[in-house]
């Protein structure tokens, strides 16, 4: 029955539209053979069912424009190395072959058009050609969400990957602020040009086969309901099992007047990354023999957004609390240079 609905209407009205291609073939059964071997493949790879009303027309358009290629591999290349000749790549050579194009061109058109309306009789008369089922989707079982786009999450996502491979009922999340690993110990070397922003960056979504990447802040965890509140929509994560690798917090020791007094690098960092027009903001300490130093990396969209980082409140109170040190402290722990020059 496949065949009366597909192969028997494509056979034959690719064997009509072979006259056509006679001409470009300069054989009369090789030009019909032709036809009617493309007029049956073209059939078998129609939609099942045929589809729609008055598609007819927008098939004869594409199928013509199909016309375009295969004069060029055959009659421009394979016929003329089948009689020993070379291609006929040259304008002149094309330009003998031109017939041709146009008898591929009609034909195209003629078999999209007569193609479609022949399998629609075909199936009215025999019935529509089946639909294939469906390949049905193994239902997610297992939801897992990562908390942290740097290295922690990053490897625990491509090693989740590794261990359940292509088990579909497994499905991966990761939840990050920004869209790419950066690798931050080579910072200073993009700021001295040593080095393009995009060679210590990775797009995350490239890195992963199967994981989802969600581009937000967490907000809040619900362990009772397994579910994580995203800062920047309603809807909530499902999880079953929940990876926490959002950074390290630095650990202060109790009782000592450190966390009353003490002013953390860390703090700065973070309240600067979270300025409006902040590309990055990260802190280094210098290698010895120049011991208690340290690097400011920063980069901002423009002058504007540089402006309101210079009188941030967090800004101000570092600054303030270093000039209350020793002489050490009283220095310029900012290098305005670099900025001015960019």
């Amino acid at each position: 029955m496949l065949f009366l609905r597909r192969g028997l209407p494509g056979s034959v009205c690719g064997l009509f539209g072979g006259i056509l291609l006679v001409g470009g073939f300069g054989n009369l059964s090789l030009g019909l053979a032709v036809g009617a071997i493309l007029g049956t493949a073209y059939t078998f790879a129609l939609p099942h069912p045929i589809g729609r009303d008055g598609a007819a027309a927008d098939r004869a358009m594409t199928a013509a424009a199909f016309g375009l290629p295969m004069w060029g591999a055959i009659n421009v290349i394979l016929l003329p190395l089948f009689a020993g000749q070379t291609p006929q790549w040259t304008a002149e050579g094309m330009r003998t072959l031109f017939p041709a194009l146009v008898g591929w061109l009609l034909f195209g058109f003629a078999l999209g058009l007569f193609a479609t309306g022949a399998v629609h009789l075909a199936e009215r008369l025999f019935g529509a050609t089946p639909v294939a089922p469906a390949r049905k989707i193994p239902e997610v079982k297992t939801h897992v969400v990562i908390l942290g786009g740097g290295f922690a999450g990053v490897t625990a996502a491509i090693n989740l990957e590794k261990e359940f491979r292509a088990d579909p009922t497994v499905a991966f999340t990761l939840v990050s602020e920004t869209n790419a690993l950066l690798f931050t110990p080579m910072l200073a070397e993009v700021a001295a040009s040593s080095l393009e922003p995009t060679h210590i960056s990775t797009p995350l979504r490239s890195s992963f086969r199967r994981t989802s990447v969600v581009r937000s802040q967490v907000s809040g965890i619900d362990l009772a309901n397994r579910r994580v509140q995203l800062s920047d929509r309603e809807e909530t994560l499902p999880y079953d099992h929940l990876v926490l690798a959002l950074g390290a917090v630095s650990r202060v020791p109790p009782g000592d007047g450190i966390a009353e007094h003490a002013l953390e690098f860390k703090a700065l960092a973070d309240a600067s990354q979270k300025e409006a027009g902040a590309v990055r903001y990260e802190i280094y300490r210098m290698p010895p023999p120049r011991i208690n130093h340290y690097e400011v990396v920063a980069a901002w969209t423009d002058a504007k957004a540089f402006d309101a980082h210079e009188t941030a409140a967090h800004t101000l109170q570092f600054r303030a609390a270093t000039a209350q040190g020793g002489r050490a402290w009283r220095a310029n722990l900012y290098d305005q240079r670099l900025y001015k020059a960019l």
